[in-house]
């Protein structure tokens, strides 16, 4: 997998567009990143500078070594992914849970 499509799956598994993306580091770092160059990166026309790839880094939660090509790009993916998702089942599930002990919901032993 080459850097674009990484970069690309990674902003994809948080639900993010290019242009949340760009947003992000812009925020954090006081940086004119726009979307087209966010574009740029994931086609491949232009490959991020060691900055930008700290700041992907940090902002997409991955280590460096994964966008720099040192570990196995497919696990990281995985645990974004799951990282993502996890606060949102969770947020699902737990009401449901309270309010289903309230109203005398199953027993331990059931």
């Amino acid at each position: 997998m080459d850097l674009g499509d990484l970069i690309r799956d990674l902003r994809t598994a948080r639900g993010w567009s290019q242009g949340r993306l760009s947003d992000q580091i812009n925020a954090r770092y006081g940086t004119a990143l726009t979307r087209e160059y966010i574009s740029r990166w994931e086609r491949g026309a232009v490959t991020p500078g060691a900055y930008y790839l700290r700041c992907l880094s940090v902002v997409l939660d991955v280590p460096l070594a994964v966008l720099e090509g040192q570990v196995d790009q497919r696990e990281s993916l995985t645990d974004a992914a799951g990282a993502a998702i996890a606060p949102l089942v969770a947020s699902d599930l737990l009401p449901g849970s309270f309010a289903a002990r309230e109203t005398g919901g199953p027993t331990v032993e059931a």
